[in-house]
């Protein structure tokens, strides 16, 4: 298989039921609002192929609510023609690990993952650093409901909510890279129960 379009069908009908009941599990709480252009629970937009193209925003924020061992890959996969430079979770359960691919709709053994797309791997961080991250910003909270277009910041006075808000840069070895998210959530006994994702337009 040379076409990355191929590859990545191959791959969606390798998926791994086991680890897939565990993801719907662990993330069934987990919203994402995209721009306020659609939303939805994480693991229904994955199935529906609406996380194409956030996924360095997806996957920090699956992140938050895996285990803390899970890791974060970003690099190329080799995809024929052309590369496509990405980010996706690794992850191991009974022994096993597992390649989970929200923004592909991709949930296999990490061997076949790695086998189809030979991965370039240019960066790479923990789980629990990205939740980590989140939690040191959580004193400096911002109400806010507002999106960026064309670089030009639009603020909406209805329907404000109170965020952690990120905005990532360009550190690929960074918890939150090239994100701009703004994160409410509920907790009890210091784990994240509830987590809605508010990502944001980029400037520019």
């Amino acid at each position: 298989m040379d076409n990355l379009r191929e590859k990545i069908t191959y791959l969606q009908e390798r998926r791994d039921l086991l680890a897939q009941k565990y993801l719907d599990l662990k993330l069934r709480k987990v919203k994402i609002n995209i721009a306020g252009e659609y939303q939805g629970y994480l693991m229904d937009l994955m199935r529906k192929g609406l996380l194409e193209g956030y996924c360095f925003q997806t996957t920090e924020t699956a992140c938050l609510v895996l285990d803390g061992q899970s890791v974060i890959q970003r690099g190329n996969l080799h995809g024929g023609r052309r590369n496509y430079y990405h980010a996706w979770i690794t992850l191991k359960l009974l022994n096993e690990e597992y390649a989970f691919d929200p923004c592909l709709n991709i949930v296999c053994k990490n061997s076949e993952y790695n086998d189809i797309f030979q991965p370039d791997i240019k960066g790479f961080v923990l789980a629990k650093e990205v939740l980590n991250m989140l939690q040191g910003k959580k004193n400096s909270t911002m109400t806010t409901d507002f999106t960026f277009k064309s670089g030009l910041l639009q603020g909406l006075l209805s329907n404000k909510v109170e965020e952690i808000y990120i905005l990532g840069n360009n550190d690929v070895f960074s918890p939150m890279y090239r994100n701009n998210t703004g994160y409410s959530l509920e907790e009890e006994k210091g784990k994240i129960k509830k987590l809605d994702a508010h990502f944001y337009w980029s400037i520019g």
